[in-house]
């Protein structure tokens, strides 16, 4: 069994991965930010009912703050406690000033500063490993136990050029926190079962170009889709529709956006139905549970939206209201099951 945590962090991500090996608990965690002065993932470890004592690994998808600005704590409480991380991985190469250029304020880029200081400590301290990663290398699928692969399917060399390219003539559109064409540094992870053909695809904010399909050439994206994250929040630029139509999926196959208040329209009113044609179960963060294709009439989707398209319509189970994790769990069938409180 495993289970998949989408954190309430509004404006960003942040997932907890729970699973089994040698009838041992073992935890992952991709992405950290923090949220209204406080971790959520933090107190996730705190607050767990077994005792943690190892962190398998901490995955940063790219160096955006709203993605990472939790790690440096999270870090930080590790090696006081002593729990061993085993490894910090992330997609950038170990040059500080490399991390630096995806960001753009001073104070994001103190938080990184603090991050790389943080991890070179907890490197000399409990051993933690740190490594980048890129898809479509020598670097081997990570096993989490007989049954469970990861996999790195972005970025690629492709990608990671596409983003050194872009560093001369940046194109702030985002945040002025974040230099957007950083997203070409996002990974796209692929969680898969040998036994049983399917898989759960975490796409932080991949540009859209990254996700790719051939309907007669499946290739990564062989097997069958079970648990999904929609692309940046939901936004509209992240978003090919063609891909999520002809990827092998379920019927209402979930599909989480992490989102919280923002100013840029996410999640998408034409992404949000685009998904709800492609028979996808919506999912959000922000105090939701899923929503139904009768929750969005004409009147709806024809509303201005930043967060209105979810926090203006009741969702299905209305207790869910007061819980904005999202909470999956893949049981020794292969079978994703929500778990709403």
């Amino acid at each position: 069994m495993m289970r998949i945590t989408f954190k309430n962090v509004g404006q960003g991500d942040s997932i907890i991965i729970e699973w089994e090996k040698n009838k041992e608990k073992r935890i992952g965690i991709i992405d950290c930010n923090k949220y209204q002065n406080t971790n959520p993932v933090l107190d996730h470890i705190k607050n767990s009912v077994y005792n943690i004592n190892a962190i398998d690994f901490l995955i940063l998808s790219h160096p955006h703050l709203d993605h990472f600005s939790g790690f440096e704590e999270l870090i930080r409480h590790c090696i006081n406690s002593g729990i061993i991380i085993k490894y910090f991985l992330h997609t950038v190469n170990n040059t500080p000033a490399y991390w630096k250029s995806a960001v753009n304020t001073n104070e994001a880029k103190n938080a990184i500063r603090l991050l790389l200081e943080t991890i070179q400590e907890a490197e000399d301290k409990i051993g933690m490993n740190h490594h980048p990663v890129q898809a479509n290398t020598i670097f081997t699928d990570i096993k989490l136990n007989e049954e469970y692969f990861i996999k790195f399917l972005a970025p690629t060399n492709e990608h990671l050029n596409n983003y050194i390219r872009s560093l001369p003539d940046k194109d702030f559109y985002e945040a002025s926190d974040n230099n957007s064409m950083a997203n070409w540094l996002s990974t796209v992870i692929k969680i898969y079962s040998k036994k049983h053909d399917n898989y759960i695809l975490f796409t932080s904010d991949s540009n859209k170009d990254v996700l790719f399909v051939n309907k007669k050439k499946q290739g990564e994206f062989k097997g069958n889709l079970v648990l999904c994250q929609c692309p940046h929040h939901g936004s509209e630029a992240s978003f090919k529709k063609s891909f999520w139509q002809l990827i092998n999926r379920n019927i209402n196959t979930p599909i989480v956006f992490s989102v919280g208040k923002n100013t840029y329209g996410h999640p998408s009113v034409s992404v949000v139905k685009n998904l709800i044609d492609c028979n996808y179960q919506i999912f959000s963060t922000n105090q939701h549970g899923y929503f139904s294709n009768s929750d969005f009439e004409n009147s709806i989707i024809a509303k201005s939206v930043h967060l209105s398209i979810f926090s203006s319509i009741n969702p299905t189970n209305k207790s869910d209201c007061l819980n904005g994790d999202k909470i999956f769990e893949l049981n020794s069938a292969g079978i994703i099951n929500s778990l709403i409180n």
